[in-house]
């Protein structure tokens, strides 16, 4: 046969690779010592297999994850612990705002740097297998090498699917919902609702540090025409939380949030009171006490 340098070369071919009709054409053939047809090369099951199995774990961890959150408790809450030292690090605004629209926050909202870290700690190791498949000699371990590189690369793309970054575009996610209008609150197969501004007396984001563990509730404190005619909200009236071993009790005389939040998502919490309520937000830090104390509840008008 003669190359395409118009060098004339033996060369062995599989059984069937070439026809009379062959004779005096260009053939398209890759291989070392045995040629084949390049148009004839069969697709290797394994170099797609890993990212598939790879897409299929994230999916059933995200499943799995998103589907323990959504366990409802059924057992008697009973507090092993109390809040102290309370302090209000954040007191309310004199005016109201005058923010337009809404603004959607998930509870378990990552923070824009881990959601980076992570996809750069998938995407290093992609170019280096991109890199090293564009050198590799093998046409099979070149493209399952690419492919791994690609999938690497493309980390941005579809990490935002497996991750709390998607959530706020999720309609099935639990998520918060501030705006010029009032509060709503999503949770699926549970309490949703909203709520008007002229309902809510108080919004109050409680953090709770212990023996390096933080816990971040949000209690709602309801006016008294409000607390009447929102009787759906009985099952989250003075709601206790968990922190570590420790169960903390729920806050006397309010309605919480049943899902702990983020430092992020505190965060977008009160950039969001800020702009549309900042006079009905407070923020408040305590520790926890000894065990069997009586709860210390934090009144609305403590500083």
């Amino acid at each position: 046969m003669t190359n395409e340098d118009g060098e004339v070369r033996s060369a062995r071919f599989r059984l069937n690779e070439l026809t009379p009709a062959d004779v005096g054409k260009p053939v398209p053939v890759e291989g070392a010592r045995t040629f084949r047809r390049a148009a004839d090369k069969p697709v290797v099951w394994w170099s797609v297999a890993p990212g598939i199995a790879f897409f299929l774990g994230i999916a059933v961890w995200s499943t799995v994850r998103r589907r323990r959150k959504l366990r409802h408790r059924v057992t008697p809450w009973q507090p092993t612990t109390r809040l102290v030292m309370p302090v209000c690090v954040l007191a309310p605004g004199t005016e109201p705002g005058t923010g337009r629209g809404s603004r959607k926050i998930a509870p378990a909202e990552w923070p824009a740097q881990r959601y980076w870290r992570l996809a750069g700690s998938i995407m290093v190791p992609g170019a280096i297998s991109a890199i090293a498949g564009s050198l590799a000699g093998s046409a099979d371990a070149r493209e399952v090498l690419i492919a791994l590189g690609l999938v690497g690369l493309a980390a941005p793309i579809w990490l935002f699917f497996f991750t709390p970054r998607s959530y706020r575009s999720n309609a099935n996610a639990t998520a918060v919902t501030v705006s010029a209008d009032g509060l709503g609150w999503y949770r699926r197969g549970e309490t949703t609702f909203t709520l008007d501004w002229a309902d809510v007396a108080e919004v109050r984001l409680t953090t709770i540090e212990h023996d390096g563990l933080v816990l971040r509730v949000i209690d709602l404190f309801l006016t008294e025409e409000g607390a009447r005619r929102r009787g759906e909200l009985r099952g989250l009236w003075q709601l206790g939380a968990q922190l570590g071993d420790h169960r903390l009790p729920g806050e006397k005389g309010a309605y919480r949030l049943p899902e702990a939040f983020t430092d992020a998502a505190a965060h977008q919490v009160r950039a969001a009171m800020a702009v549309f309520r900042p006079d009905r937000y407070r923020e408040f830090t305590a520790g926890l006490g000894v065990s069997g104390a009586p709860p210390t509840p934090i009144t609305r008008g403590a500083t």
